[in-house]
């Protein structure tokens, strides 16, 4: 199954899945994380799903353009956020991203760059169209910092929401994604899990 469809068949209750996986507390607590950064100017999504996280950073940012590779996972994001006026969903490669150079105040990638094969080029095209003075932000869930039988337990619950992982899934660490961000010129502010039970690496870095 390609990574496309992987997702697809998954677009019309992705978010029930997710906070299934990760329990609602830890759904919830990314959603303050964000929304604690107040992010501000015209922002990119990469990775949107069905607009779980899109509303919260629409709440301070003046405009956001929300992408998913999946076309169903647009479709449902669009349909969901058609409230929002300042919100624009449009399907996009994390890899080779239209948009040109220094388009975006920020860019934010939540539970993305763990699923993806190349997280060094999906950052580098980040960076590529973030301004000069923008920022980057990476949330993903991990099973760093879990005991054994929380390992189990969110193991089993991923499979039984979304089946087998697909082969590009590895979980980050901070250590490793904090590397990949400074490697593509980005100065990390903020590094560290964040979550209770499910982890998760929460990363924020400005462009150097």
């Amino acid at each position: 199954m390609g990574k496309e469809k992987h997702w697809s068949r998954i677009a019309s209750d992705f978010e029930e899945r997710t906070t299934y996986v990760a329990g609602k507390k830890n759904v919830e607590e990314i959603q303050r994380t964000l929304s604690a950064l107040a992010l501000s100017g015209k922002v990119l999504e990469l990775g949107c799903g069905n607009g779980t996280y899109t509303r919260v950073i629409a709440k301070t940012a003046d405009s956001v353009v929300a992408t998913d590779l999946s076309e169903d996972m647009v479709a449902a994001a669009r349909k969901r956020l058609q409230d929002l006026p300042t919100v624009q969903v449009e399907p996009q490669d994390a890899f080779a991203l239209t948009y040109p150079d220094a388009t975006f105040d920020a860019v934010v990638m939540v539970n993305l760059l763990h699923v993806i094969p190349d997280r060094e080029k999906a950052v580098a095209e980040s960076r590529r169209v973030v301004k000069a003075d923008g920022r980057i932000i990476i949330v993903s869930f991990t099973t760093a910092g879990m005991g054994p039988l929380a390992k189990l337990g969110l193991i089993y619950r991923y499979r039984r929401a979304f089946g087998q992982r697909p082969k590009a899934a590895r979980a980050l660490t901070v250590a490793g994604t904090r590397a990949i961000i400074e490697t593509a010129r980005f100065a990390v502010q903020d590094a560290r899990l964040i979550g209770k039970g499910c982890k998760a690496v929460f990363v924020h870095a400005a462009a150097r």
